[in-house]
């Protein structure tokens, strides 16, 4: 199994498992709760509209400015908000659709294949994993 970088989350059994505390924690939660099969379209529609904008979702408030989008929860002010571009939401989001709807992984289900997220070094880009078995 590869290390996990830094700055990562680990999706087991469709719960955060691991999350570092630099905004990967928020989006674990924000994936799990907010982006099921039926809101993918929704989210990748409203990201790629080019005007600055902000909504509110359950408990999360996620606002794009410019190239950047914010993902914060209104309720948890001791965990650090998530950052990045709106490219870099779009492909997690798309990544996190097919991630979940695969009955090998756990990421929307019990048992399965571990999923991780890990954000690179200089922040730029994202990439999934797989770790362990049940």
């Amino acid at each position: 199994m590869k290390s996990l970088s830094a700055s990562s989350v680990v999706i087991r059994d469709a719960r955060v498992a691991h999350a570092s505390n630099d905004g990967m924690q928020i989006l674990g939660h924000f994936l799990l709760s907010q982006v099921g099969a039926d809101r993918v379209a929704f989210f990748t529609k409203w990201l790629k509209e080019p005007q600055d904008d902000s909504l509110t979702s359950s408990s999360y408030f996620i606002e794009k400015i410019g190239d950047v989008v914010y993902v914060d929860h209104l309720e948890l002010e001791d965990v650090v908000l998530f950052e990045t571009t709106r490219k870099n939401m779009i492909d997690i989001i798309n990544h996190w659709h097919g991630w979940c709807a695969s009955d090998a992984h756990s990421a929307c289900k019990v048992g399965g294949y571990d999923v991780s997220i890990e954000r690179s070094e200089n922040g730029e880009s994202f990439e999934f994993h797989t770790h362990g078995t049940h």
